[in-house]
């Protein structure tokens, strides 16, 4: 999983190295399989900053949801192998090759922050700088 997410509770920062910009202040990780199952169903929308980080995950459906969303699909480094703006409700995404996991964000983030395929995502607990993937220490990989 990238840097920064751990299986401790509570939501962390996502920022995106590459691009410099922050996509979400809130965001909450899917640590079971009931909570990655369920994703978003049953939310009426992701505020400014929220966002669910399901990993693992190569897919995801937006079937049941009344909202589009954005879909950043990121390998074990926490690269962006493929991206969905704006998926809309009750539609698909099969098989991202690399993918890992996925972090759902808000419908508009991917474009107001100019993510694209092979930009580089951190994760960071509340208060603390996102760590760069490519400095970590051995066995952290």
């Amino acid at each position: 999983m990238p840097q920064g997410i751990s299986k401790e509770a509570g939501p962390v920062k996502a920022f995106n190295r590459t691009k410099m910009q922050v996509l979400g202040t809130r965001v909450r990780k899917a640590r079971t399989f009931r909570e990655r199952l369920r994703g978003l169903l049953g939310t009426k929308g992701l505020a400014d900053g929220e966002g669910l980080w399901l990993d693992p995950c190569g897919s995801v459906h937006s079937f049941g949801m009344g909202y589009p969303i954005d879909v950043l699909f990121l390998d074990r480094s926490g690269e962006v192998v493929g991206l969905v703006s704006s998926l809309a409700p009750n539609r698909i995404v099969r098989g991202v090759p690399g993918a890992a996991g996925a972090l759902e964000l808000p419908a508009g983030v991917i474009g107001a922050t100019n993510t694209e395929t092979g930009d580089r995502v951190e994760f960071s607990g509340p208060g603390e700088e996102a760590a760069d993937p490519g400095n970590r220490p051995e066995g952290k990989r």
